[in-house]
């Protein structure tokens, strides 16, 4: 794993052991939210622009 892929996966264990102890559940879940809504547009923009670039070319 890279070093992203470690600090993210850190991440997402101390989010998951925050939401299962209870503590900052609403803040969790804004936040949580939040940073989804933008890997999915993250996610949504890098593949358009593979598809744009692969169209004029």
């Amino acid at each position: 794993m890279t070093e992203l892929q470690i600090k993210l996966h850190d991440l997402l264990s101390n989010l998951e052991a925050a939401i299962l102890s209870g503590k900052y559940r609403a803040a969790i879940s804004v936040g949580s939210f939040y940073i989804k809504s933008n890997v999915v547009g993250l996610a949504v923009s890098m593949g358009w622009l593979l598809i744009k670039g692969q169209l004029e070319e």
